[in-house]
């Protein structure tokens, strides 16, 4: 009797260690489907819309167009200038200059439409630059911010800044994907 108590302990071993190891590969895959919907929704990197790739321009917009791209829940990036202000045009070249490289336009828009938008509270000081996410603003310029000093003078600088959140997908720009870099000036918004 005693050697069949002992294959009977020994069986009831074997279902719980097969339990419990069903449930860790059960909590891992909920651990590791979590990582993946945060990196979508909080981090990683994302695309602008497929329209504004495979050319470089910037196209002019005003508040209401800004209002519908955010409505929309578009992705895009946006150069805020002023026009007739000397630093807002050197900005330009440097924007150009990325653009043209990774074939990506951008929208433009003066400073004074931002008085009408809920930008205003994220752009202070012009010239700016900002990164949408599916209508929200991930990533902003500060001109009144010594650390984003040399993104506005170089577009190395200005590319590195991009792509920390955004993934280019045409045209000459950095290697490696980098999903889920974060960090660097440029004030992060959020």
């Amino acid at each position: 009797m005693g050697r069949r108590r002992q294959q009977e302990d020994a069986g009831a071993t074997e279902a719980s260690g097969a339990e419990k190891a069903g449930r860790k590969r059960w909590q891992i895959a909920v651990v590791v489907l979590g990582v993946v919907v945060w990196l979508r929704l909080v981090g990683g990197k994302f695309e602008f819309e497929a329209d504004l790739y495979g050319r470089a321009e910037l196209i002019e917009i005003d508040a209401a167009g800004y209002e519908e791209l955010v409505a929309e829940g578009a992705s895009f990036g946006m150069l805020v200038y002023q026009p007739l202000c000397t630093t807002s045009y050197e900005f330009t070249q440097v924007v150009t200059e990325f653009m043209e490289a990774a074939q990506v336009s951008f929208y433009k828009i003066p400073f004074s439409q931002l008085q009408e938008t809920a930008l205003a509270t994220v752009v202070k000081y012009y010239p700016s630059f900002v990164l949408v996410r599916e209508g929200e603003v991930v990533k902003a310029l500060d001109a009144n911010s010594d650390a984003d000093t040399e993104i506005y003078k170089s577009e190395a600088a200005f590319r590195e800044w991009v792509e920390q959140a955004v993934r280019i997908t045409g045209g000459e720009t950095s290697a490696g994907d980098g999903a889920g870099d974060e960090g660097g000036a440029g004030g992060e918004v959020g």
